[in-house]
């Protein structure tokens, strides 16, 4: 086989990989979490509070398993928990392909932390002075 049939094939091979693009919308950044986090994947909308903080483009041409939850979060994990989601939000398009996703932050997880650190760095109250 010549070269360039060969580098031909490794391009068409190429190019029928699922890929994505991760676009932010959180106003602030958020604490990283560890590339292997606890990432729920979720396909109704979520009944705790939550800031969404980015979304995810899935580009797969011909790749039969983005009709497949745990292929997506598989693909978008070590990103979203980089981003310092708790979960993604997806749901199918017209021909059950997962082309798209929400990032999601607990908000009441966010509260805690801040009350943990808050009470983590405040000083003691002062004691009241003996009259």
């Amino acid at each position: 086989m010549s070269r360039h049939a060969l580098l031909c094939s490794a391009l068409a091979l190429l190019s029928a990989c699922p890929r994505w693009d991760y676009t932010s919308s959180a106003a602030g950044t958020f604490a990283a979490r560890s590339p292997r986090c606890k990432l729920q994947v979720l396909s109704l909308l979520p009944q705790r509070s939550y800031v969404e903080l980015g979304t995810f483009d899935v580009h797969s041409p011909w790749d039969a398993s983005m009709t497949s939850l745990a292929r997506l979060r598989s693909m978008v994990r070590e990103r979203a928990c980089q981003a310092g989601a708790d979960a993604i939000l997806a749901r199918p398009d017209g021909h059950g392909w997962y082309s798209h996703a929400t990032v999601l932050r607990w908000t009441d997880e966010i509260s805690e932390r801040a009350d943990v650190s808050a009470t983590e760095t405040s000083p003691p109250p002062a004691s009241p002075s003996p009259p």
